[in-house]
Order: C-alpha cells, then structure tokens, then sequence
C-alpha cells in the first residue's frame, strides 16, 4: 500500500465518529469493535473516484443498527425494497462459512469540510466458521472505485481486486515513536487509534462490481488464503446468474 493512501486511511479512521463504534454494541452486534475499525478505514480508501459530485471527497463515515435486519440470507426482492439495491445472499459456502446475520448501515461520504455528498445503505453480512469471521459487504457500485488495485483474477467477466494490509491498533493515547513513524510512511502499519492495548491484526480484502453493487469480503487474522477468497467469491458471483 502506498504512503498516500496510507495517509489518507490514518486520517480518515480520525474522521469516524466515537458514537458509531458505541452505535455498534459488541455484545449485541456480535462483530468486534476491531473489525468496525478496519471496516471504517477500508470504506474510506475505496470510495474512490468513481462517485457522482463534483466535490472532492476527503473522507467516509456511517453508522449501523447494533440489531439484525436478517438473520436468515433474505432474497433479491427483500434487499432491494430494504436497502435500494438487490443482490442474493449464500447461505454456506463450500468451505463451511455459514450466514449468521446481516446488518443495515448508513453510510455518507464527506467534503473537507464535513458536509454530506453521497448518502447510500452498506449491506454488511457475517459469515462464520468455527472461530473466524468473514464479512460480505455490498452497496451501490457508484459510490466505489477499485482502479487503483491490483487483479486478482477474472471470473465471468468480472475483474476481481485484492489487497492485504498489516494494522496497528492503539490505545487513544498512545505516542507513536520513531519506529512507528518509519512504519507508517513505509506502509507497513495503517495505525488505528481506540483499542485498549497496542495490536497487530492482517486485514484480508478482496472486492468486485457486479451488475450495479460493489461486493467485498474481508477478515481480520483469517487463515483464508487469497485463493479461497477468490473462491467465495465465484460462489457469490454465481449466486446472482
């Protein structure tokens, strides 16, 4: 990952209101505050260029109901009239991820100066398998770009991009050091600030477009290999033929 675009994703985990991690209840919401976080910083590196406004977009922030809006893969019909945009959920993959629940979210990008240019709904389903979570995302395709990453391969005709990054959660007080800002600039630790004690957590992501939505699948500290998320996602990519 480039410094911008570190850069950018450090200042944006900055921009991301405190009442949205507490919207999310960890006890109720059932996904760890450390996957809100890298959630957050990841929505905001790919919102990208491809948004309709003339506005310069230096930041995306959302928050998301703590309460199930399925527990149960809802149909194409269902999620549109609910969210704006239809797609079909997988209710196991193959490699025994199972569907736990699914999430409603709202999510806006913002100008330098904080107002609202885009406002849109972020499908966001947890998918389980013994002790790790996966998560499948979808929202409106015009409000993301994936250009500036790199292909992961193709399947029907649909380009599949994947990246890989190494964060550093800390305390809100902590004082970077020397080391961390070497690290920082060179690219090897996004640094997100709100955990209670210094971690290190690998974020897996790999996202497509397809028919309008843009899809994404992500894990943190997941044993998935790129290759087996590519393979989820041809089966999420089927489900909708």
């Amino acid at each position: 990952m480039s410094a911008d675009k570190n850069e950018k994703l450090y200042r944006a985990i900055g921009m991301i209101d405190e009442k949205y991690i507490e919207e999310a209840d960890m006890r109720k919401f059932k996904l760890s505050k450390k996957t809100i976080l890298i959630a957050a910083a990841a929505a905001v590196m790919l919102c990208g260029s491809a948004v309709a406004t003339n506005s310069i977009i230096s930041g995306r922030v959302g928050s998301s109901s703590n309460k199930p809006v399925y527990t149960e893969p809802a149909d194409s019909g269902t999620i549109l009239r609910d969210f704006g945009f239809g797609t079909e959920l997988v209710k196991e993959f193959e490699n025994g991820y199972v569907f736990k629940a699914a999430y409603k979210g709202d999510s806006r990008d913002i100008d330098s100066e904080g107002k609202a240019i885009n406002e849109f709904n972020t499908l966001t389903c947890k998918y389980a398998n013994g002790s790790e979570d996966v998560i499948l995302s979808a929202e409106p395709a015009e409000y993301n770009s994936y250009e500036e990453y790199e292909t992961a391969g193709v399947y029907n005709g649909i380009e599949i991009v994947y990246s890989e990054q190494l964060y550093k959660f800390v305390p809100p007080d902590y004082v970077k050091t020397e080391q961390d800002e070497i690290d920082e600039v060179s690219g090897k630790y996004v640094f997100s600030y709100g955990s209670d004690e210094v971690e290190i957590s690998d974020f897996k992501w790999l996202g497509w477009m397809q028919d309008g939505v843009a899809y994404s699948l992500s894990g943190h500290d997941i044993s998935l290999t790129e290759q087996e998320l590519m393979d989820m996602a041809e089966e999420v990519i089927d489900c909708q033929t």
